[in-house]
């Protein structure tokens, strides 16, 4: 069972680390072929493909890192890239890098350049939904902490919610890349395709302000603004809202409860009187 175990945990990482740098190589080719009507001077050659060298170090290095964790070893590597791309965390890396390069080369002029600039748009949603999702996380081990367990699952479901955003979002820029979208015959224009997807990922960007994307992080927020930080009221503050919401559930689950046990007893009577109506019908 063991080893069956680390058998599909090295499957799950290798197709993981395949999937990223597969796309991230198509992503650099892309890059690459939009850059030449450009006829860049050799040193501007160099530095956009160092950058982009270092784009997809730190997109094998987020994979990585959400699928097992990183070894010391790339721990380190990312630790470098971080402070030479003057970034707080490797999503934000990411989006700074590719967003230099989309802002000063990609004029959006072909299908390609479009579904860069697709790409870059995610990645900025992708570094803000980071940070939210880290602050869940945070909230989410607080509260377990101080075994408030409403409270907990609330963070988590809204934990999963976004990483299940996050990873239709990707899906749906894969899929909008030129080559699938021509594979797919479809009818309506690559520009409209385009603009579709670029109107979906800007509008759920958009909706990260200073405070958390989610009620319940920004209301945690404010609720620790309120107190002063003091972390005395605040755990008070958690522990009444968990309360209060314990009860919330506590009661749905009732009323649940005596939902179900008023089908259990309207079946028999219904059984019963399709008997009946029946034996009518034999008579």
């Amino acid at each position: 069972m063991g080893l069956f175990s680390e058998v599909k945990k090295f499957g799950s990482l290798f197709m993981t680390i395949d999937r990223a740098l597969r796309g991230q190589d198509i992503f650099n080719k892309k890059v690459n072929k939009m850059l030449k009507p450009y006829k860049l001077n050799w040193r501007k050659k160099r530095e956009v493909k160092e950058k982009l060298q270092d784009l997809r170090r730190l997109v094998l290095i987020e994979a990585m890192e959400r699928e097992t964790g990183l070894a010391p070893s790339f721990e380190q590597e990312r630790d470098e890239l971080l402070k030479k791309h003057a970034a707080p965390n490797g999503p934000e890396a990411i989006a700074g890098i590719a967003g230099e390069i989309n802002e000063r080369y990609n004029a959006r002029d072909t299908d390609d350049a479009k579904w860069v600039d697709l790409k870059v748009q995610f990645f900025e949603y992708s570094a803000k939904n980071y940070q939210e999702l880290v602050e869940l996380q945070k909230l989410e081990h607080e509260a377990q902490r101080l075994q408030a367990d409403s409270l907990a699952q609330r963070a988590k479901e809204a934990y999963q919610k976004l990483v299940a955003e996050e990873n239709n979002l990707r899906e749906m820029v894969e899929s909008s890349s030129p080559e699938n979208y021509k594979a797919a015959w479809k009818e309506v224009s690559y520009d409209d395709d385009y603009n579709l997807t670029a109107r979906i990922i800007k509008y759920k960007t958009s909706l990260y302000q200073e405070q958390g994307r989610t009620t319940l992080l920004w209301a945690y927020k404010q609720h620790v603004k309120d107190c002063g930080g003091d972390p005395e009221r605040v755990e008070k503050g958690i522990l009444s809202a968990d309360q209060h919401w314990g009860k919330e559930e506590e009661t749905q689950s009732t009323l649940e409860s005596l939902t179900q046990s008023a089908q259990d007893l309207r079946e028999p009577q219904a059984v019963k009187s399709e008997q009946v109506l029946e034996g009518d019908k034999v008579r």
